[in-house]
């Protein structure tokens, strides 16, 4: 009965540590992202690294509690760091996926781990053992029976379904991207979006596997429409509406090319040329293609026009006109949706396209095959855009 006790306790103990690292982690990927985020790999809000860590930790503790603190630090900065790097060889060989890389921190280990962390993780090691633990510990021991064992069945269903229901997502997508992203020509899409949408806030949280997936996702797209892309070409010639007589697409965009606060885009440069120039050309592209392969043409053509809807100078971050100073790649898409929203009535599918045309650069996931088509397109015409002079066709998007 004693040792039923002292593994509920520990149970409960694991479940507090992995809470309180998923807030370390949501305040620390909320600030970077600049948007609240459930960060972790479950969906729930705990990370068990962080309780693997803590009990390694704790358990290291009754040997060398007496050395030195700095002594200490050291110890548990190598523990910690042995841990996430062996957490991260797992997600790599049994999930096919890299949730985290360091290669851009200096003295990194296959991106793994990296200096700076590990002593963030040594300072913490230390603030644990001294200070958290004791506390928490005295706390968990004041639960009164039979609540303990409750709440320990609770967190065991708990966990073995989440942990089953995330590694069976995160294998399934990681082994779609891998080798190149081959296996992504035999792809069903109707299975990839569901894997996709069932397991958003994965790839929302995870910046190298969201870049993974976009390079996949772009991958399929450049496959899938080369042809039609080669057909179209002489879209990316066209320099205002004049030049285009399909009288549909006039028809659905013919308010926004009217209306004397979109037609300001004119004014300010994008790229080559300008704004509205850039947005023509991608409006009415996507609604091409869109027509072509039985998406929501008229959503694509109108969100296309409206995407890139701000009106001020971009490269100079002194424009008295600019609503931020910098990061305007993450900013504008929500600029461009709320002058859209002001002048215009829109379908949550053109909200969707709007915000998120920027993916992966901002994090939030793409809901619609639409979205998805238009995060293309852009980047498509911007490269054929920066081009222009040399006459070559874009180059594929990574």
């Amino acid at each position: 009965m004693f040792l039923l006790h002292l593994l509920s306790l520990l149970l409960i103990c694991f479940a507090s540590y992995s809470f309180l690292g998923w807030i370390i982690e949501v305040f620390y990927r909320s600030i970077k992202q600049g948007r609240f985020v459930n960060a972790g790999f479950l969906h729930g809000c705990f990370v068990p690294v962080y309780g693997v860590s803590a009990f390694s930790l704790i358990l290291l503790d009754f040997y060398i509690g007496n050395q030195p603190v700095f002594l200490q630090f050291l110890f548990y900065a190598v523990l910690v760091s042995s841990v996430e790097y062996a957490v991260g060889v797992f997600s790599e060989r049994v999930l096919h996926a890299r949730l985290w890389d360091y290669s851009g921190e200096p003295f990194n280990l296959y991106g793994r781990v990296c200096l700076p962390f590990s002593i963030i993780w040594g300072g913490l090691g230390v603030l644990l053992t001294h200070i958290i633990h004791p506390f928490v510990w005295g706390k968990i021991l004041l639960i009164a029976s039979p609540y303990e064992y409750i709440a320990a069945v609770l967190l065991v269903l708990y966990f073995v379904y989440d942990f089953s229901v995330s590694i069976s997502w995160t294998r399934k997508l990681g082994k779609s991207l891998e080798e190149e992203f081959e296996r992504m020509k035999s792809f069903n899409y109707g299975e990839f979006q569901h894997l996709l949408n069932k397991g958003s806030h994965i790839v929302n949280t995870f910046e190298s596997l969201r870049e993974k997936v976009s390079g996949g996702v772009y991958k399929r797209l450049e496959e899938k429409f080369s042809k039609l892309l080669e057909e179209n070409r002489k879209v990316l010639q066209i320099t205002d509406p004049s030049d285009i007589d399909d009288v549909e697409y006039l028809g659905y965009v013919a308010d926004i090319l009217a209306h004397e606060e979109f037609q300001k885009t004119k004014l300010y440069k994008h790229h080559k040329k300008s704004i509205f120039d850039h947005a023509l050309k991608v409006s009415y592209l996507s609604y091409k293609i869109s027509k072509t392969v039985k998406l929501n043409a008229k959503d694509a053509a109108r969100a296309g026009l409206l995407h890139d809807f701000f009106l001020y100078d971009w490269r100079n971050s002194d424009d008295p006109g600019r609503p931020v100073k910098h990061l305007h790649g993450f900013h504008h898409p929500k600029i461009a949706l709320e002058n859209s929203m002001r002048y215009f009535n829109l379908s949550e599918l053109e909200k969707d396209i709007i915000v998120k045309h920027m993916w992966p650069l901002t994090p939030m996931l793409p809901k619609y095959r639409e979205s998805f088509l238009i995060t293309f397109l852009d980047k498509y015409v911007t490269l054929a855009e920066l081009k222009e002079k040399s006459g070559a066709p874009p180059a594929a998007i990574q």
